[in-house]
């Protein structure tokens, strides 16, 4: 594989291509359901779909567009419904296609945003609509620059701690947080974001719990390599687990992950108010002292 330290690089591997020339109904391919992966929304319902044909890996969000790709290419192509501005599509790529296709190429991606600290990439791992992306913004907004939003590729090696690779991303913010830091206009960033390579330093699971999680209390609880494995892999991007090898292969990078990098799962109460002191609680655990850099 090319250096993939070179931004360059990756910008190249990962050029979105649009193609219009087709009727009112994205390309797709005609194949059995018992062939479709589908990925589906916190609500149960199918928010995309894919499938393998003759090498190349198809995905469809309905009403948007249908995107093709393979694992060797630089180029997915785009074909996107009428009427589809091509905004919306590259939104729908950043956040839904790049991190499936990213990991067919071979790395690992976590459903997680991120920021930049001394010890390496933070990131912070949960379902949509935990608060990952608020999370890593209030943390910005202390100092820390941001590295990624809701996906977080990485590639493991068995000696030494996994590296970030960076992807473009769009910081988006739900309507409530864009109110409480008192962002002016969009809750979205318009352009895209680049970060830098760098080593990842830690890595929190989110559980925000309803009603009073014990009077209002945040628990940062360190997880043990095998803790981590367990609570961290819902939260990894693939695009189906049909192919062994490649299983394989996305396991042992996740394993060699948790062996190298310190996990927390951080336990916090619903309500922005309570947002300065979960910062707090993360700067603390992430600090030199609390914990080793290695499996302990």
């Amino acid at each position: 594989m090319a250096d993939l330290e070179d931004l360059n690089y990756l910008r190249n591997m990962l050029k979105l291509s649009f193609d219009r020339h087709h009727s009112a109904k994205p390309p797709f391919p005609d194949i059995p359901p018992s062939e479709l992966e589908i990925w589906y929304e916190n609500n149960g319902a199918a928010g995309a779909f894919g499938c393998i044909q003759d090498g190349r890996h198809w995905m469809l969000l309905p009403e948007v567009a249908s995107f093709c790709f393979d694992t060797t290419s630089r180029e997915v192509d785009a074909f996107p419904f009428p009427l589809v501005g091509e905004d919306q599509v590259r939104d729908t790529f950043l956040r839904c296609v790049l991190p499936i296709a990213v990991q067919v190429q071979g790395l690992e991606v976590l459903h997680a945003s991120a920021v930049r600290h001394p010890r390496g990439a933070v990131a912070f791992c949960a379902a949509s609509g935990t608060g990952k992306s608020t999370i890593a913004y209030g943390l910005s907004r202390r100092g820390y620059q941001l590295q990624a939003d809701d996906a977080l590729a990485f590639e493991a090696t068995e000696h030494q701690r996994p590296r970030v690779i960076p992807l473009p991303f769009r910081m988006k913010l739900r309507p409530s947080s864009a109110s409480f830091f008192r962002m002016e206009g969009s809750a979205e960033a318009e352009e895209e974001m680049w970060a830098e390579s760098m080593p990842l330093g830690a890595i929190f699971v989110l559980k925000r719990e309803s009603g009073s999680c014990q009077d209002g209390l945040i628990n940062c609880i360190r997880l043990s390599s095998n803790d981590a494995f367990a609570a961290i892999l819902p939260h990894a991007y693939c695009f189906g687990l049909k192919e062994i090898e490649r299983k394989r292969r996305m396991l042992q990078q996740y394993l060699q992950a948790v062996m190298h990098v310190p996990a927390f799962e951080l336990h916090f109460p619903e309500g922005l108010e309570r947002l300065p002191n979960v910062l707090d609680t993360i700067e603390q655990a992430i600090q030199p002292q609390s914990h080793q850099d290695t499996k302990e």
